[in-house]
């Protein structure tokens, strides 16, 4: 069946399944046509869905846009949960991944196309992105778990654990996130994510772990960062011949 914009709508079996296509057309018609040109009517006929199925599902506009922004904040949070459970990595192991994961997860199709929506909406219908924090708070909890269990182990305090890791959260993920928005066609690759995720963990704890812990035990464990590899005279240096 073919839809405006002379794309194929696939008609989907089962009731789950019927969800996620509204949600996938969603995604695909609020990044195209912003908001307010987004009718009900356009999404179901992407999905290959009647509208009273997608009213059945959402209820109205407003909600089947939360419920996109809340698919793509949640992407990681089964992945975030292991992580923080998992006993054979290091409270830093935990965060290095975490970090990983939140970095793919922002720079994924879908967590841009929902962003780029909620930047372009937000100034002139804030109802659309009223708390709505991507990512928060529940990759805040996991990070701020993983923070007190490394307090636990090097044998120190944080006062306020959330706002820390509210902060490493922001510093992981944001710089990646933005050139992401700001370049349709940058994608970093797993080695760079690593090594950014592995710098970020590695200088957060130093800030935060005991002069002696940081430079003794800690350092046995993972040797210090090398040059931060994101600055742009690094990143883009052009081969010299």
């Amino acid at each position: 069946m073919a839809t405006e914009g002379g794309s194929e709508s696939v008609r989907p079996r089962g009731r789950a399944s019927k969800r996620e296509a509204i949600l996938a057309a969603s995604v695909e018609l609020f990044n195209t046509l912003g908001y307010d040109l987004t009718s009900m009517d356009a999404v179901a006929a992407r999905a290959g869905v009647s509208k009273t199925t997608v009213y059945a599902h959402f209820g109205d506009k407003l909600a089947l846009y939360r419920a996109m922004a809340e698919k793509a904040v949640k992407v990681s949070d089964v992945d975030f949960d292991k992580l923080r459970i998992d006993e054979n990595l290091t409270p830093e192991e935990k965060l290095t991944s975490l970090a990983t994961l939140l970095v793919k997860a922002l720079t994924s199709d879908t967590f841009l196309a929902f962003h780029r929506v909620m930047i372009l909406e937000s100034s002139d219908n804030q109802a659309i992105s009223k708390g709505l924090v991507p990512g928060a708070p529940h990759v805040v909890d996991v990070v701020s778990a993983i923070l007190a269990e490394d307090a636990s182990k090097f044998d120190y305090e944080i006062p306020d654990a959330r706002a820390h890791a509210a902060l490493f959260v922001r510093i992981a993920g944001a710089s990646f996130e933005i050139d992401a928005l700001l370049d349709k066609n940058f994608r970093p690759d797993d080695n760079l994510i690593e090594a950014h995720s592995a710098w970020v963990t590695r200088m957060f704890l130093r800030s935060l772990r005991p002069v002696a812990a940081s430079v003794s035990e800690a350092d046995s464990v993972s040797p210090p960062p090398p040059d931060y590899p994101w600055l742009a005279d690094r990143l883009y240096q052009q081969p010299v011949d």
